[in-house]
């Protein structure tokens, strides 16, 4: 059984340290902003899920492990790097498309899938797809600059794949990632450039909410592409606070479907009887 108390309180930790970070940092010019919030947004997890007790083991053979130790801190540091005055543009979107392929493949290593279920062909075509939505978002988000619409939007499809984590079979999942999601809401004291990080989050939860957990494909689908919401056609022509407003309110929507869909089915299971949580394959 989860302990909603100590669930609680990561994640307002993790909200008020990330909040914290990223209001100091805008208060030293846009290069210590951008890089502060990257930051404020990396602290804010790591902290919740310290206090959680999710920490790595240095083993790093489970997919968490692997999540703490290798996917979010390449994500960090490629953001970081691309803050930097004078980083060159080509060498940054070069280590992005880089950390979006290598998740998948980093979180799925060891396991069943690689090792005994899919061909060859089939991993490759299962890490290109992953890879290529992940991409794709993190593009449209550097091309196209982000704002709090979108920061706040990016952390409601994050708790909604969180909660749907949890309500399929992996707590340790849905916890992660609601410290996560509290920590890119924290982050977005204003314009940020944290938004690549939760992308790569994202992508990374509901990998291993599927693949080790019983998290269904197409929620965990709908998820993935539900930032593709925030740059709908017509949207950039609209008025700044309509625009947000409509933003957010597209992604909720689709976020409690899925979530409502996922607590319906976690009902029918038989509840935490079931929720216990995943080791993987």
């Amino acid at each position: 059984m989860p302990d909603p108390i100590a669930i609680a309180v990561a994640v307002v930790l993790a909200m008020l340290v990330s909040g914290a970070i990223a209001g100091i940092a805008g208060q030293f010019g846009r290069v210590a902003s951008d890089l502060g919030r990257i930051v404020a947004v990396g602290a804010g997890f790591y902290l919740g899920c310290g206090w959680l007790g999710i920490v790595p083991r240095w083993s790093i053979r489970e997919d968490m492990d692997r999540l703490l130790v290798l996917v979010m801190p390449a994500a960090l540091i490629v953001e970081i790097v691309g803050a930097l005055p004078g980083a060159s543009r080509w060498l940054v979107r070069a280590c992005r498309l880089v950390v979006a392929g290598f998740g998948a493949p980093a979180l799925l290593r060891g396991s069943v899938y690689l090792s005994t279920s899919w061909t060859p062909t089939f991993a490759v075509l299962v890490f290109v797809a992953i890879g290529a939505v992940e991409a794709i978002e993190w593009s449209l988000v550097t091309q196209r600059g982000t704002d709090l619409s979108l920061s706040i939007a990016m952390a409601i499809i994050i708790g909604a794949a969180s909660l749907s984590n949890a309500l399929s079979g992996y707590l340790g999942a849905g916890e992660a990632g609601m410290v996560l999601s509290a920590s890119v809401l924290g982050g977005s004291v204003a314009r940020s450039r944290s938004i690549g990080v939760a992308i790569v989050g994202l992508a990374s939860l509901l990998t291993i909410g599927h693949f080790f957990g019983e998290l269904r494909a197409d929620h965990a689908a709908i998820l993935a592409a539900a930032p593709m919401l925030a740059f709908t056609p017509g949207l950039s022509r609209l008025p700044v606070a309509v625009r947000g407003a409509l933003r957010i309110a597209l992604v909720a929507a689709v976020a409690a479907g899925v979530v409502a869909d996922a607590g319906r089915r976690f009902v029918e299971a038989g509840g935490f009887a079931v929720a216990a949580g995943a080791e993987g394959p």
